[in-house]
């Protein structure tokens, strides 16, 4: 699966593609629904880029989708 974060990419500047982009480098563990370090990133991105940030995890923990709306 491509490694790409999808949705409204336009007016980010190159340093917010990137913090979007090491989201791909996170793990969950398969018993937790949403780590608490991980929401609060998610949490923080989406804030300081002032749009709503999403992730899909993988069954095996593995961010496969990171979506910016």
């Amino acid at each position: 699966m491509s490694q790409r974060v999808k949705g409204q990419l336009k007016g980010l500047k190159p340093s917010e593609l990137k913090r979007l982009e090491k989201l791909f480098n996170r793990r969950v563990d398969r018993e937790e629904l949403v780590p608490p370090e991980l929401g609060r990133e998610i949490f923080s991105i989406g804030d300081d880029l002032g749009r709503r940030v999403g992730v899909l995890v993988s069954r095996e923990g593995r961010v496969e989708e990171v979506v910016v709306g």
